[in-house]
């Protein structure tokens, strides 16, 4: 399929969004799911889109519902589907959870997980 074609398929199709207690899913996003939790005093996401178009979408959605930052991000695993969209929360991120299987090799370097 196309990029373009993608792209046509993504804004056709419903993405957003079941709300229930603060919870909020972001889905059909190309071929990426998130989702926003809001908490007292911050957001913590659950993965964060590709690409950054989809990223930008999720937190402009998000601030029609808080205005409290994206403070804490965890990525379900390591596809850069789930994690290229973080550079648009990089002025608010504090902490940054990776899932790590058993016997998995660990990377050095957390600046490629929110640039």
């Amino acid at each position: 399929m196309s990029e373009q074609l993608l792209i046509k398929h993504t804004r056709e199709t419903l993405k957003n969004i079941s709300m229930k207690s603060m919870i909020i899913f972001f889905y059909s996003y190309g071929h990426s799911n998130a989702t926003a939790i809001i908490g007292n005093s911050s957001v913590i996401l659950i993965d964060t889109l590709d690409p950054n178009e989809y990223s930008q979408d999720l937190l402009n959605y998000l601030k029609k519902y808080t205005d409290k930052p994206a403070k804490t991000l965890i990525y379900t695993h390591s596809h850069p589907y789930h994690r290229r969209g973080a550079g648009t929360f990089r002025d608010t991120v504090e902490k940054v959870i990776i899932y790590q299987p058993p016997n998995y090799c660990v990377i050095s370097s957390m600046s490629s997980f929110i640039l």
